[in-house]
């Protein structure tokens, strides 16, 4: 991905008219999801919709078994992030929805678990049939920051921090010891109420 005309201590991302853009993603945990034809197909139909749907120019692209490597157009050229997030959103619901399809093979069963969030995160009365649903919502909570911080950091960096990266730093560093703090506050129903036999078949699956 290229980024033109902005100062390095500006922390302001541009994205040039008409420039290339050269992207590389990995998957969760680095699985290697790809190593099946049916999940490699998943992908490549997903890429396919988008481009209709989009209208970007795909220039190439390389599916490895655990990353994948873009080289992009899109229209307009500042499209990039949203694009990403849809394409990954997508993408992780089918994929999952597959994985948890029928869970008596080992394979499905295996990369299903190292895929699998936190408990903390899809709780212990999370439906199999709704993974995908809700993998597209925990993704939602990791790409939304991204966004943002590319869209509005330079700004904060710029007037409120004035350019002091230690303060960024900083800064980062209290905004995490605040989150664990706030952890401290979530109540695990999982731990509460001991899980039906169909519950806990999908914790532990």
């Amino acid at each position: 991905m290229r980024y033109t005309g902005a100062p390095r201590s500006s922390s302001q991302r541009y994205f040039a008219p008409g420039q290339l853009q050269f992207i590389t993603s990995s998957v969760y945990r680095r699985r290697k999801l790809f190593d099946s034809p049916r999940l490699r197909g998943v992908f490549v139909d997903v890429l396919r919709q988008l481009r209709r749907e989009r209208g970007f120019l795909l220039i190439g692209w390389v599916l490895m078994p655990e990353h994948l490597y873009l080289l992009i157009k899109p229209q307009p050229a500042e499209s990039t992030s949203a694009l990403l997030q849809e394409l990954k959103k997508r993408s992780a619901q089918q994929i999952v929805s597959i994985l948890s399809e029928n869970q008596q093979r080992a394979w499905r069963r295996n990369v299903l678990a190292g895929l699998r969030l936190p408990p903390t995160v899809h709780a212990g009365s999370l439906p199999a049939e709704k993974m995908g649903v809700y993998m597209g919502i925990f993704n939602f909570f990791i790409t939304i920051p991204e966004i943002t911080a590319s869209l509005f950091f330079g700004w904060v960096m710029l007037h409120l921090l004035h350019n002091n990266r230690l303060a960024a730093v900083l800064a980062g560093g209290f905004f995490l010891i605040l989150a664990a703090v706030l952890m401290k506050r979530v109540v695990d129903v999982a731990l509460v109420e001991a899980p039906s036999p169909k519950t806990e078949a999908v914790i532990s699956g």
